[in-house]
Formats: C-alpha cells, sequence, structure tokens
C-alpha cells in the first residue's frame, strides 16, 4: 500500500473479563450456498447468496474446489472460473415454524466455460430453521492441493444477524479456512477470505471514530464473559489482539486467540464515481484471524482469517460476528463452548 499508516495496537489483560452487551435477535433467512468439504466431512470454504423475502445471483468454485464466491451480478467471461450457477430464492410464507420456500437452479458454465442446456433444477419446499436440501454437486477436476473432496450446492433455512442482511457494497472471494459469517451485500455473501481480497480504499479524510469491542465466550450453561478493548479508527490500519480463552473440553483445554485489524475505508463506488472519498460515507474493513489450539499437543491447531468491508453501523447498534465451531460433522471440538466478536462504532468527541 503507498501511504505510511500508523498502527494503534491494543492488548486486554488476560484476568480482565466483562459482561457483553446481548447480540441483536437473528433473523430467518434462506440461503442457497456452494460449500467445500474435506474427506473427514468438515467444511473448508462457504459462498452463498440468501434473502429474507426474495433474491438472486451467481456462485462459483474453482476447478480444484480451493476457492468459492458469490456474486448478484452475472460475472463477465473474463472472470468465469471453475463450476457456477445462477441461482434464486424466495420465501413464499411461514406457518408456525415451517417455511415454505422455492428456490431455482442452473449451471451456468463449467470449466471457465458458459454452458447450455446444463443441469438444473426447480422446486417448493417446506424447510425449518436448520434444514438443508441437497441441489448439486461437484467434484474436483484435477487434484486438489487444499484436501478438499467435494463442492455441494444446498439449500438451508438459517439465521442471519440483521446486518448481515443490508446492501453492503464491500466484499471478498471466498478459499479455505472460514472464521465467521461475512457479510458482502444485499443477496451476496462470502464467508471465508484470503488475506487482501476485501474491497475499498483506505482515505485518511475520515473523521476518526472509536470501536469498542468484545471478545464473546459462551458457556454450554448459556451464560457469557468477555474481554473489551476499545481501538482508534481511521483511515489508518488500527490492529487489536485479544488475550486468549482457554476452555476445559475432555481433550484437554482448548485455547482460542483472536487478532485483527480495523480500517475506515471508502468504496470502490465512490472510487469509480472519481470522488476523493471525503464526502461519501466510510466502510468499516474488518479483518479477522482465529487459531485454535489444544494444550499439550503438537503445536499445529487450527487457524481461519476472513476480511469484510460493510457500512459503519449506527452507534446505538452492536454488531455480531458469529465464529463457527471447530471439528466435524461427529465431534464439536468445543464441546458447546461458543465465540464471537462484538464490536459498537461510535464518533470520536
Amino acid at each position: 500500500m503507498p501511504s505510511v499508516m500508523f498502527v494503534a495496537f491494543a492488548l486486554v489483560n488476560w484476568a480482565q473479563t466483562v459482561a457483553p452487551p446481548p447480540a441483536p435477535a437473528p433473523v430467518p433467512t434462506l440461503e442457497i450456498a456452494v460449500r467445500t468439504l474435506r474427506t473427514d466431512g468438515t467444511q473448508s470454504g462457504k459462498a452463498s447468496n440468501d434473502g429474507v423475502d426474495r433474491f438472486s445471483g451467481y456462485l462459483s468454485v474453482g476447478d480444484s474446489l480451493c476457492s468459492v464466491a458469490a456474486n448478484s451480478r452475472d460475472p463477465v467471461a473474463g472472470d468465469l472460473h471453475g463450476t457456477g450457477w445462477q441461482v434464486s430464492g424466495q420465501v413464499l410464507r411461514r406457518a408456525g415454524d415451517d417455511f415454505i420456500v422455492k428456490v431455482d437452479w442452473s449451471r451456468a458454465w463449467e470449466h471457465g466455460e458458459r454452458v447450455q442446456n446444463g443441469p438444473r433444477g426447480s422446486t417448493e419446499i417446506t424447510m425449518r430453521l436448520g434444514d438443508q436440501f441437497p441441489l448439486d454437486s461437484v467434484l474436483p477436476s484435477k487434484a486438489s492441493e487444499c484436501g478438499v473432496a467435494v463442492a455441494r450446492l444446498e439449500a438451508a433455512m438459517v439465521t442471519k444477524q440483521p446486518w448481515q442482511l443490508r446492501d453492503n457494497s464491500g466484499g471478498g472471494v471466498g478459499g479455505a479456512g472460514s472464521v465467521g459469517q461475512v457479510a458482502t451485500g444485499a443477496g451476496r455473501r462470502t464467508e471465508v477470505a484470503p488475506s487482501g481480497a476485501s474491497r475499498g480504499l483506505p482515505n485518511t479524510s475520515f473523521a476518526p471514530m472509536t470501536t469498542e469491542m468484545w471478545f464473546v465466550h459462551g458457556r454450554p450453561d448459556g451464560t457469557e464473559e468477555a474481554l473489551r478493548q476499545v481501538i482508534p479508527t481511521s483511515g489508518a490500519t488500527s490492529e487489536f489482539s485479544f488475550a486468549p480463552f482457554p476452555v476445559p473440553t475432555s481433550s484437554g483445554r482448548v485455547v482460542v486467540t483472536l487478532t485483527g485489524t480495523l480500517q475506515l475505508v471508502q468504496t470502490d463506488a465512490a472510487v469509480a464515481k472519481g470522488g476523493n472519498g471525503a464526502s461519501s460515507a466510510p466502510q468499516l474493513r474488518i479483518a479477522i484471524d482465529r487459531q485454535v489450539s489444544v494444550e499439550g499437543a503438537p503445536p499445529r491447531g487450527s487457524r481461519g482469517r476472513s476480511i469484510m468491508s460493510l457500512a459503519v453501523p449506527d452507534s446505538r447498534e452492536v454488531i455480531a460476528f458469529e465464529l463457527p465451531p471447530l471439528g466435524n460433522p461427529e465431534r464439536d471440538y468445543f464441546e458447546g463452548h461458543q465465540f464471537s466478536l462484538r464490536l459498537r462504532v461510535t464518533a470520536t468527541k
């Protein structure tokens, strides 16, 4: 990056835990996603389109199944990679816990080339929260260097945080190593992103803000504790680093560490219009790194990174990033412990 940036750093005291603010109520959402799975059944990457009513978009996976992506518009020919689907979904009505939904999908390209009359489907089904419905699947066309065995196109009824359903113009691309759910626009979501994938340009002319952050540990009994810190947030990059959270499990103490960066950026749309970004609303770019290790085990552990840009939330609003469990369909290594990052952004006085 050409500009010289001031880096702010904060470290929370090991024993300083506080009561976190409550997370906003989740919203029932229809999701159509492409998920890549390793041979042991664990998820490697995920990209999705979703909505509470009607939505459409495009999903794709690379030929080696090591990257996934979601777009709200049909990509141009030069941007076609691997296998891609055109998808649309609609929640037709709700009856108690049942959601009657309509899902349409078709393969739009294979191996980077448009296809005509490829596999497709249209279905109207009744789903409940947590239900998944398989639509299509793809095997790697060449050896997968990331250990992925299959990519699956699925519909699911899930819950999302309200901020995840807004029209944020920031985005990312998918790959292995997800650490949380990342919003990239209305009806357009990716849940994993390699370093440097986030969109938006830094701008030092934005008025500085303050971000209050909580690294939240949810215990199996439903109680919560959190580590808190306050980070100055501006057009320069600010780093954050929370002390490790150790949790007891049957396999030993599992230690979860969270670090990352915050930065105010101007949107690509503002740059495309030729503006300098001073009068346009900034976006908040956040990068989250999660590392998990088991005390006494070899120092391999599990590490994931996500990058996203989203509209700066209202100062009265708390944004929640839920970190996914660690394990596979047969075993949850967190044994009911849950982790999330919550934040609130306010203008610096």
